[in-house]
């Protein structure tokens, strides 16, 4: 759904008519992917950081 909507910039309504599911639903979804793949990113920046951190002449 989430690429759905982002990269084929479907309308929620058009994705909701797809799923069966309701507008509030989908937003609902396609909000907690974004974080979820906010907080991944953010994760793995983090143990980057740490890692360069322990071990400079890894970069």
């Amino acid at each position: 759904m989430l690429r759905l909507r982002d990269a084929g910039e479907w309308p929620m309504e058009e994705i909701a008519a797809r799923f069966g599911l309701t507008e509030a639903h989908v937003r609902t979804i396609v909000s907690r992917a974004r974080r979820t793949i906010r907080d991944r990113y953010l994760e793995l920046q983090r143990i980057h950081t740490d890692n360069h951190k322990h071990n400079p002449q890894t970069l």
